[in-house]
């Protein structure tokens, strides 16, 4: 199990409160408690492993920093690319890119959609040989950006890019 910062307050004798002021580095710890509080909370954290929850800080910051993609297979070696590309810019944004394929079934399309917002990312890119004007109904109850790789649906304002050798076009419709 992650170390909590309910283990370190055990170890420290101190309230939870208290060690996540500190590891925030949150003013108010200072007017409770002696500076050198802070300090020996922060090496306690470190010393027992700790390693804040990115749960935890999407909900403080109300971002997660994750992009999910759904793609219909990874065999294809231009997806590769795509991919590649993606997650070269998402990680020089701080960003994750998670991904997860329908094995061609659409179906299976709608669900990996469906779980990538549960999971609360920040925007969702679909890679679709089955999204079109029938499905935009399911799409409209998704309140994040998705951006649609090779396929537009008519008549659907929303973010495409149309991926040609060797560039990337980003169109809005």
């Amino acid at each position: 199990m992650p170390v909590t910062i309910k283990d370190i307050a055990r170890v420290a004798g101190v309230s939870h409160t208290t060690v996540s002021r500190a590891l925030l580095g949150n003013p108010a710890i200072s007017a409770r408690a002696p500076r050198s509080t802070t300090q020996r909370l922060v090496n306690l954290a470190a010393e027992m492993g700790y390693v804040p929850s990115a749960v935890t800080q999407g909900l403080r910051s109300r971002t997660t920093r994750p992009i999910g993609m759904v793609l219909g297979s990874i065999a294809d070696p231009f997806i590769g690319k795509v991919l590649d590309g993606i997650e070269r810019f998402a990680c020089s944004k701080n960003y994750s890119v998670f991904i997860s394929t329908s094995h061609n079934k659409m179906e299976r399309e709608m669900a990996a959609i469906e779980t990538l917002y549960r999971r609360r990312v920040d925007a969702i890119i679909i890679a679709s040989l089955w999204l079109d004007s029938i499905r935009r109904a399911e799409l409209d109850r998704i309140k994040i950006p998705i951006v649609f790789l090779n396929n537009q649906i008519e008549g659907y304002d929303t973010y495409s890019a149309c991926v040609e050798s060797p560039g990337v076009a980003l169109n809005h419709m």
